[in-house]
């Protein structure tokens, strides 16, 4: 029985995440290029273009 018991919580646990996928987009896919949000401003007060902040690897914002 405690086998029986052991074996079912396993399978249940395996078979949760799968049934838990969210009803809502988190936001854009993987890889695809992010949204404008217009000018941000640098340290001197000037406003500066995102393409001016991406490298050649791209940008991360957190």
């Amino acid at each position: 029985m405690k086998r029986f018991l052991g074996a079912l919580l396993f399978i249940m646990g395996l078979v949760a995440p799968v049934a838990a996928k969210p009803d809502f987009e988190l936001g854009p896919p993987i890889g695809s290029r992010a949204p404008s949000i217009g000018s941000p401003m640098d340290s001197t007060g000037k406003p500066r273009p995102m393409d001016s902040l991406m490298g050649a690897k791209g940008l991360v914002l957190v």
